[in-house]
């Protein structure tokens, strides 16, 4: 195994700071019957992310990066959009083989690394990673990666961010979807590795707290599989956009079908997707950081 990247806070910060100028971009959401809030943005909530560009297409950020010790393994530092950020090459045949916890100061990361049959993979696999809130969440999808064999998915113990970390099912056999969870919302930082890893660095973000949101969603099911097939019939066969799958507090799963700013938005779609599924869905109020409930 390749050794952790540790990134120096401060030093890190400045460069940033100096290169590269981050900014808030507020999400454009269509106009739906039911206002419907997506899961990656709504209207009248902000999204931040770390604006910044390929490291290959700003020679002069990659030099200041470099000067910083643990950095010369960075390829490429992911450029995010309205919370949604891609990177890495199509590839396919890639096992995700282990995942790098590590704390410096205030800021946390987490290192993704993929390997092939030949050892360590060159560069990982397309992936595109979104954040989301209701909980504060990142998503990353690897496409190409037909094994796993992370041998703990347990959030670390002493970390004061993470409050889970998770595999999530996915019906695509060549696409492995990983999931963190974060107790506040966080600024973050994703890089490609040279040694075929995906690089999250985040500490925690202050901004005022969203209010309080009403999420439609199914009851918490053991069984997974069962429930990315009904999140697949809301995307695919609905065109819910908003449908995604969570875990929750007790590390069952559930599918929500969105969330809404009031309660009885949230019942007129209660209603209409309790008929189009064919079986009983809930209600649940849900704070910016709450964890979803085991609802049964």
């Amino acid at each position: 195994m390749d050794p952790k990247i540790n990134i120096p806070h401060e030093e890190l910060d400045q460069v940033i700071q100096k290169s590269i100028t981050r900014g808030r971009l507020k999400m454009k959401t269509k106009k739906k019957k039911f206002t419907v809030l997506k899961a990656v943005a709504c209207a009248g909530l902000v999204l931040v992310g770390s604006l910044v560009a390929s490291v290959n297409a700003v020679p002069a950020f990659a030099d200041a990066l470099k000067e910083i010790p643990g950095m010369s393994g960075i390829v490429r530092i992911i450029e995010f959009d309205r919370g949604v950020g891609v990177g890495g090459k199509v590839t396919d045949g890639q096992e995700l083989g282990d995942i790098v916890w590590a704390r410096e100061g205030d800021r946390e990361s987490v290192t993704l690394k993929l390997f092939t049959e030949d050892g360590v993979a060159p560069a990982p696999g397309y992936f595109e990673i979104v954040e989301e809130q209701y909980p504060n969440r990142l998503v990353i999808s690897i496409n190409g990666v037909r094994r796993v064999s992370v041998p703990d998915w347990a959030a670390p113990e002493n970390s004061l961010l993470l409050t889970d970390m998770y595999r999530m099912v996915t019906l695509d056999d060549s696409m492995q979807r990983i999931v963190l969870s974060f107790a506040t919302p966080v600024d973050y930082t994703v890089a490609e590795t040279e040694n075929g890893g995906i690089y999250i660095a985040f500490e925690e973000k202050q901004t005022d707290s969203l209010a309080p949101v009403y999420s439609v969603r199914t009851a918490s099911e053991a069984a997974l599989e069962p429930i990315a097939v009904i999140e697949e019939i809301l995307l695919w066969e609905h065109g819910v956009e908003t449908a995604r799958l969570i875990h929750d507090a007790k590390g069952d799963a559930f599918v929500e079908v969105g969330y809404f700013e009031t309660e009885a938005e949230a019942q007129a779609m209660k209603v209409e997707f309790e008929e189009n599924l064919g079986r009983s869905l809930f209600i649940e109020e849900r704070g910016e950081s709450d964890i979803p409930a085991n609802l049964k």
